[in-house]
Protein backbone atom coordinates (compact mmCIF):
# COMPACT_ATOMS: atom_id res chain seq x y z
CA UNK A 1 0.00 0.00 0.00
CA UNK A 2 1.15 3.54 -0.67
CA UNK A 3 1.57 6.04 2.12
CA UNK A 4 1.62 9.73 1.23
CA UNK A 5 3.19 12.18 3.70
CA UNK A 6 2.34 15.90 3.84
CA UNK A 7 4.63 18.11 5.96
CA UNK A 8 3.55 21.09 8.03
CA UNK A 9 3.76 24.86 7.60
CA UNK A 10 7.41 25.83 7.20
CA UNK A 11 8.41 22.17 6.83
CA UNK A 12 10.04 20.37 3.95
CA UNK A 13 10.17 17.04 2.18
CA UNK A 14 12.88 16.01 4.68
CA UNK A 15 10.62 16.45 7.73
CA UNK A 16 9.84 13.47 9.97
CA UNK A 17 12.45 11.02 8.58
CA UNK A 18 11.39 8.45 11.17
CA UNK A 19 8.18 7.82 9.25
CA UNK A 20 10.11 5.77 6.68
CA UNK A 21 11.79 3.81 9.48
CA UNK A 22 8.37 2.82 10.81
CA UNK A 23 6.34 2.25 7.64
CA UNK A 24 8.80 0.97 5.02
CA UNK A 25 9.59 -2.25 6.92
CA UNK A 26 5.82 -2.84 7.18
CA UNK A 27 5.61 -2.91 3.37
CA UNK A 28 4.37 0.63 2.67
CA UNK A 29 5.68 2.57 -0.32
CA UNK A 30 6.12 6.21 0.66
CA UNK A 31 5.65 9.37 -1.39
CA UNK A 32 6.28 12.81 0.12
CA UNK A 33 4.11 15.74 -0.97
CA UNK A 34 5.50 19.30 -0.80
CA UNK A 35 3.15 22.01 0.43
CA UNK A 36 2.41 24.88 -1.94
CA UNK A 37 4.71 27.92 -1.59
CA UNK A 38 7.41 25.99 0.32
CA UNK A 39 10.01 25.91 -2.46
CA UNK A 40 11.66 29.11 -1.25
CA UNK A 41 11.85 30.26 2.41
CA UNK A 42 11.90 33.95 1.50
CA UNK A 43 8.74 33.52 -0.58
CA UNK A 44 7.13 31.57 2.27
CA UNK A 45 7.95 34.26 4.86
CA UNK A 46 6.68 36.94 2.49
CA UNK A 47 3.40 35.09 2.11
CA UNK A 48 3.11 34.55 5.86
CA UNK A 49 3.59 38.28 6.49
CA UNK A 50 0.35 39.04 4.64
CA UNK A 51 -1.55 35.79 5.23
CA UNK A 52 -5.30 36.01 5.62
CA UNK A 53 -7.63 33.26 6.73
CA UNK A 54 -8.86 32.99 3.14
CA UNK A 55 -5.24 32.50 1.99
CA UNK A 56 -4.80 29.70 4.51
CA UNK A 57 -7.99 28.01 3.30
CA UNK A 58 -6.70 28.28 -0.27
CA UNK A 59 -3.37 26.70 0.77
CA UNK A 60 -5.29 23.79 2.30
CA UNK A 61 -7.37 23.43 -0.87
CA UNK A 62 -4.29 23.58 -3.14
CA UNK A 63 -2.44 21.10 -0.92
CA UNK A 64 -5.35 18.65 -0.98
CA UNK A 65 -5.59 18.89 -4.77
CA UNK A 66 -1.81 18.35 -5.07
CA UNK A 67 -2.03 15.31 -2.78
CA UNK A 68 -4.86 13.78 -4.81
CA UNK A 69 -3.12 14.45 -8.16
CA UNK A 70 0.10 12.88 -6.86
CA UNK A 71 -1.81 9.86 -5.58
CA UNK A 72 -3.35 9.38 -9.02
CA UNK A 73 0.20 9.04 -10.40
CA UNK A 74 1.67 6.80 -7.70
CA UNK A 75 -1.24 5.05 -6.01
CA UNK A 76 -4.01 3.98 -8.36
CA UNK A 77 -5.44 1.86 -5.54
CA UNK A 78 -6.39 2.68 -1.97
CA UNK A 79 -3.76 4.63 -0.02
CA UNK A 80 -3.06 6.09 3.42
CA UNK A 81 -1.97 9.61 4.33
CA UNK A 82 0.15 10.96 7.18
CA UNK A 83 -0.29 14.70 7.66
CA UNK A 84 1.87 16.77 9.98
CA UNK A 85 0.32 19.96 11.40
CA UNK A 86 -0.98 21.93 8.38
CA UNK A 87 -0.42 18.75 6.37
CA UNK A 88 -2.99 17.15 8.67
CA UNK A 89 -5.67 19.62 7.61
CA UNK A 90 -4.71 19.02 4.00
CA UNK A 91 -4.96 15.26 4.53
CA UNK A 92 -8.45 15.53 6.03
CA UNK A 93 -9.69 17.72 3.18
CA UNK A 94 -8.19 15.29 0.65
CA UNK A 95 -9.89 12.38 2.44
CA UNK A 96 -13.23 14.17 2.08
CA UNK A 97 -12.62 14.42 -1.67
CA UNK A 98 -10.93 11.10 -2.51
CA UNK A 99 -12.58 7.88 -1.37
CA UNK A 100 -9.35 5.96 -2.09
CA UNK A 101 -7.83 7.35 1.14
CA UNK A 102 -8.28 4.49 3.58
CA UNK A 103 -6.55 6.02 6.62
CA UNK A 104 -5.46 9.48 7.79
CA UNK A 105 -2.84 9.76 10.51
CA UNK A 106 -2.65 13.29 11.90
CA UNK A 107 0.49 14.49 13.67
CA UNK A 108 0.36 17.66 15.82
CA UNK A 109 -2.84 18.77 14.12
CA UNK A 110 -5.24 20.83 16.25
CA UNK A 111 -8.87 20.09 15.60
CA UNK A 112 -10.01 23.68 15.78
CA UNK A 113 -8.05 25.80 13.33
CA UNK A 114 -10.74 28.48 13.19
CA UNK A 115 -10.63 29.08 16.95
CA UNK A 116 -6.83 29.14 16.95
CA UNK A 117 -6.78 31.53 13.98
CA UNK A 118 -9.00 34.05 15.69
CA UNK A 119 -7.02 33.87 18.94
CA UNK A 120 -3.46 33.64 17.53
CA UNK A 121 -2.53 37.10 18.82
CA UNK A 122 -3.25 35.90 22.39
CA UNK A 123 -1.81 32.41 21.95
CA UNK A 124 1.55 33.34 20.48
CA UNK A 125 2.63 36.96 20.07
CA UNK A 126 5.66 36.12 17.90
CA UNK A 127 3.57 34.06 15.49
CA UNK A 128 0.92 36.78 15.42
CA UNK A 129 3.54 39.24 14.16
CA UNK A 130 4.45 36.90 11.31
CA UNK A 131 0.97 36.03 10.12
CA UNK A 132 -0.19 39.53 9.29
CA UNK A 133 -3.93 39.77 8.81
CA UNK A 134 -4.54 36.12 9.67
CA UNK A 135 -6.27 37.04 12.93
CA UNK A 136 -7.96 40.13 14.35
CA UNK A 137 -5.52 42.80 15.45
CA UNK A 138 -7.24 43.67 18.73
CA UNK A 139 -4.33 42.54 20.94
Amino acid sequence: MHLLYVHGLGGSLRAQPEIEAVFLPAGFRMVRIPLPHHDNLLELFGRLATLTFADLCLWIHEGAERLIRTAQLFAPEEYAVVGDSLGGFISVVAAQRDSRISHCVLLACSGDICDAATRIHRLNRALALIVGRFAPGDA
